[in-house]
C-alpha cells in the first residue's frame, strides 16, 4: 500500500471478478478509515475493554495448543510478566501489542481507554500463560470458563455531532464527502 496525494493498493490478482470483489472490501475499508478519523478518537466501553482483552487471550492459548512448550518457559513468562507490572512498565511491555490490534480492528480511541486496554490486555496473558502453563504439564482440560468471561468484540456504533459549517468552509472531508455525493456514475455496461 502506499499513501500519500493518493492511495494505492495492489489487488494482487489480475483475475477481473476478484478484483471487483477485492476493490469493493479495499474501498470499504478505506470509507471506514475515514470515517472513523473523522470521528476523532472515541472512548471504549468496559465490554469492548474486556473483548479485546479476549482476543489477546484467545490467541496466544490457541496458538499454543498444539505444542504449549515446557513448563518452565510459562513460569519465567508469568513472573516476567509480573515483574513488568511491579515496575510499572506495562504500557512500554504490552502497549505495541495492544497498539496493533487497535490498527488490526480499526480501532481509534483515547489515552484512556488504550491504558484500560493495556492493563486488561496483562491481566489477560496472565491468564493464557497460566492455561499454556497447564497444557505444558499435560493437562488439555477444557478453558471454557476462562473464555466466557470475555465478551465477543463488536465495535459500538457512535454518533458524532459535528458544529454546522460556515457558508464556504471545506476542509478536506467535506470535499470528499461532496465528491463522493455529487459524483456522476457512469451506466453499467455489458462489462460490469
Amino acid at each position: 500500500m502506499k499513501a500519500g496525494a493518493t492511495v494505492k493498493v495492489s489487488l494482487a490478482t489480475k483475475d477481473r471478478e476478484e478484483a471487483k470483489k477485492r476493490h469493493r472490501e479495499a474501498d470499504a475499508a478505506l470509507h471506514e478509515y475515514w470515517q472513523r478519523f473523522r470521528e476523532g478518537p472515541q472512548p471504549l466501553s468496559t465490554k469492548q475493554v474486556q473483548a479485546l482483552a479476549g482476543i489477546h487471550y484467545a490467541r496466544l492459548v490457541d496458538m499454543m495448543d498444539s505444542e504449549p512448550g515446557e513448563e518452565g518457559i510459562w513460569k519465567q513468562v508469568l513472573q516476567l510478566n509480573k515483574s513488568k507490572q511491579a515496575s510499572g512498565e506495562l504500557d512500554r511491555w504490552f502497549g505495541p501489542t495492544v497498539d496493533d490490534l487497535f490498527a488490526e480492528q480499526g480501532i481509534n480511541t483515547e489515552p484512556l481507554s488504550r491504558t484500560r486496554v493495556v492493563h486488561a490486555a496483562f491481566k489477560a496473558i496472565q491468564l493464557a500463560a497460566e492455561t499454556n502453563l497447564k497444557k505444558a504439564g499435560g493437562d488439555y482440560s477444557p478453558d471454557e470458563e476462562a473464555r466466557k468471561q470475555f465478551p465477543a468484540w463488536a465495535a459500538e456504533p457512535t454518533q458524532v455531532e459535528r458544529p454546522p459549517r460556515a457558508a464556504g468552509d471545506m476542509d478536506l472531508f467535506a470535499l470528499l464527502d461532496h465528491k463522493f455525493a455529487t459524483q456522476s456514475r457512469k451506466p453499467k455496461t455489458k462489462d460490469d
